[in-house]
Order: C-alpha cells, then structure tokens, then sequence
C-alpha cells in the first residue's frame, strides 16, 4: 500500500540534489494530500512523517499549525 510505503520510507533530501529548501506552499500542499487523500487511520501517521521531513528542513516549522491543517486536533491560536 502506497501509504505505508511513504510512513516506512525515510526521504534523503540530499539525493535529490541542491535543496533550495520547502516554502510555506509546499506546507499548504501537503497538509492539504494529508487532509484530503489520506485515509483517516492514516492521517496521524503521515502529518508525522511530513512534520519529521519539514522540521528536518526548517527549524522554525510549527508541527501544532500544520497538523490543525491536516485535519487533526484544533487550530493554534492567533499569537502562539
């Protein structure tokens, strides 16, 4: 299944040539697959291995904001 494939598969960046680094479109982007094309059992699972992938890339990501975007738990608050 394509979704336990991406939940076991660890993602080197750095195959991939010279990283320009993820831009808060590429967030929209994926909370939005998260939200909408992953099955719900799934969705906790993979909004982690995004977040993991994300934090990894930029120190300043907000996993709380992008997992609300994904469709889990509430919204942070304005100012938090």
């Amino acid at each position: 299944m394509l979704i336990s494939t991406l939940i076991d598969t660890q993602v080197d960046l750095g195959a991939c040539g010279p990283s320009q680094g993820m831009t808060r479109k590429d967030f929209v982007a994926a909370a939005e697959i998260v939200r909408l094309g992953t099955p719900e059992q799934h969705k906790a699972a993979v909004a982690a291995a995004f977040a993991d992938l994300f934090r990894s890339d930029n120190p300043r990501f907000d996993r709380g904001r992008f997992e609300a975007a994904c469709g889990l738990g509430s919204p942070a608050k304005p100012g938090r």
